[in-house]
């Protein structure tokens, strides 16, 4: 019978459990599967396989990868891409309930199979980019659907993608390996500044989307869920102001713990464990490093405060000029001017024998606490500094005392960094952030 269709891009044939299960002749499979592939073809579409189905059935193992074998050659006959049903549902924890009766699949089964090609339906058709760790996507790849490409000093390559509320952007990709996404937001004085949500296609089962609340003339990293490979959809939306894009990072997935608690929590090391900054350095003027990758969340995507904490295990040196541990909300990209690199957040800094609690603010920093005798003088101090939020306040822990009282938290998202001038010592020996299950 032949096939009549309109002119489209892209056709899938999949050849379905059936064929196996009653025995049809592996021959005849592969005859009908080029007369179709044909079809398509001389209407103008281009042919996708879909094959290597399984069962719970063990007898029918063999017969499933006879059939995938015979799929995935045709796809080569005729250059086509070959998908993997396997594959395509290898995000679910377990497979032992996606069957209707042991060989055809359910609705949510082929709702996520679905789900799966639609991720494949991007500016580059059925050849979504292959991402993994380490690479970047910013408004020139032209690879981001949705929104408006807005030009915009500072950003990463001159231009952000511009949200208004009630728009999505979605970037379709094809994952190397297990990766997270890291989404950078840039914001002016109006421009950009809004609330909304980070999700997969594919979500995760009891995790909530990433709440994303930008304030104004900020640089903000937004962390998005472990993604496990395969194809999928990173969707951004934003729900009120505008949200401006300015590159999707994707970085290795963090190491984190969940205790048993409820809500469950998760520990996330830092990358910032182990460094150390000033000394004598020959030359040595300062430096700022700050954890872009391990982004938390004080804000749940319905506006509840959500509580978090950073933990410096450090060893601040004694000498005066100020080493410095911080709580970003926002590093400098050049927009506007800020202290020693740190645009706005909270910190302390040792000055000899002071402890110095501190607000940074864009043009300038505040001290919200000054203790002149708290250090011992020419003495390196090391102890465990942590900034701690909860309720919509931050407060400074000194080896688990407050070192002042708890103030309003200005921003909503924080990454942790350092600073440490000409001189003082700064060792990070571990760092360590701390936050409900899906807001870091």
């Amino acid at each position: 019978m032949p096939i009549t269709r309109p002119h489209d891009n892209i056709e899938f044939v999949w050849l379905d459990s059936n064929d196996f299960v009653y025995n049809i002749d592996p021959i005849v499979n592969a005859k009908n599967i080029r007369r179709i592939a044909d079809e398509i073809s001389n209407s103008g579409s281009q042919p996708v396989f879909i094959g290597g189905h399984f069962t719970n059935i063990r007898a029918d193992t063999h017969n499933r990868q006879a059939r995938a074998a015979i799929v995935r050659r045709v796809a080569e006959r005729y250059g086509s891409r070959y998908i993997d049903v396997a594959e395509l549902l290898n995000a679910i924890p377990s497979v032992a309930n996606i069957w209707t009766d042991g060989t055809p699949l359910n609705d949510a089964a082929f709702a996520l199979v679905g789900t799966r090609l639609a991720a494949l339906m991007g500016p580059k058709g059925i050849h979504p980019p292959k991402l993994g760790p380490g690479q970047r996507i910013t408004t020139n790849h032209q690879l981001i659907m949705g929104g408006a490409p807005t030009g915009r000093p500072g950003a990463t390559d001159g231009k952000t993608i511009l949200l208004t509320a009630g728009q999505t952007a979605i970037l379709p990709f094809d994952a190397t390996a297990p990766t997270d996404a890291l989404v950078r937001f840039f914001s002016g004085s109006t421009a950009g500044v809004g609330t909304g949500r980070i999700r997969y296609a594919l979500g995760k089962a009891g995790i909530p989307d990433r709440a994303v609340n930008i304030e104004p003339r900020t640089f903000t990293t937004v962390r998005g869920h472990t993604h496990h490979g395969g194809p999928d959809l990173v969707f951004v939306t934003c729900d009120t102001g505008t949200l401006a894009i300015d590159s999707v990072d994707f970085a290795p997935p963090k190491n984190n713990v969940r205790s048993g608690l409820t809500p469950a929590i998760e520990v996330v090391k830092s990358d910032l464990s182990g460094t150390v900054l000033g000394g004598p350095h020959p030359g040595y003027t300062y430096a700022t490093a700050y954890d872009e990758q391990t982004p938390f969340s004080v804000i749940k995507a319905d506006g509840a405060h959500a509580d978090a904490r950073i933990d410096f295990m450090v060893t601040l040196g004694g000498a005066t000029g100020g080493p410095q541990v911080v709580a970003i909300a926002s590093c400098l990209y050049g927009e506007a001017t800020a202290s020693m690199g740190i645009k706005e957040g909270y910190g302390i800094r040792r000055s000899g024998a002071s402890l110095i609690v501190r607000k940074f603010t864009g043009s300038g920093n505040t001290d919200i606490l000054s203790n002149g005798a708290f250090f011992t003088t020419g003495q390196d101090w090391t102890g465990m500094v942590s900034f701690v939020f909860t309720g919509g306040n931050v407060q400074v822990l000194m080896n688990g005392v407050a070192a002042g009282a708890a103030v309003e938290s200005a921003w909503s998202h924080y990454i942790p960094g350092v600073y440490s001038g000409a001189g003082p010592l700064l060792d990070i020996r571990s760092c360590a952030v701390q936050a409900p299950a899906g807001r870091v």
